[in-house]
C-alpha cells in the first residue's frame, strides 16, 4: 500500500509522542507528590491501598488453577 499522506502520518506520530511525554511528566510529578506528602496523607494511603488490592487480585486470579509459589509472571502470561 502506497501512503498518499506521509505528512499526516508524521503529524499523527508527533501528536501521540506529545501525549506520551505529557503523561510521563505528569506521572513523575504525581509520584513525587505522593512520596513527599504534598498531595496529602490520605492520597498516599489510597495509592498504596489500590496497589495492594490490585496485587492481591492478580495473585488470586492467577492462582485459580494452581500456584507455583513464585512471582506469578508465568501464570499472568508475562513469560511464555
Amino acid at each position: 500500500m502506497v501512503d498518499r499522506y506521509p505528512e499526516a502520518l508524521e503529524w499523527g506520530a508527533e501528536f501521540l509522542e506529545r501525549g506520551r511525554r505529557f503523561e510521563a511528566r505528569a506521572e513523575e510529578e504525581i509520584v513525587a507528590g505522593l512520596n513527599s506528602g504534598r498531595l496529602g496523607f490520605r492520597a498516599r494511603g489510597l495509592y498504596l491501598g489500590i496497589g495492594q488490592s490490585l496485587s492481591l487480585l492478580t495473585i488470586a486470579a492467577s492462582c485459580g488453577h494452581g500456584c507455583r509459589s513464585t512471582n506469578h509472571l508465568l501464570e499472568n502470561g508475562c513469560i511464555t
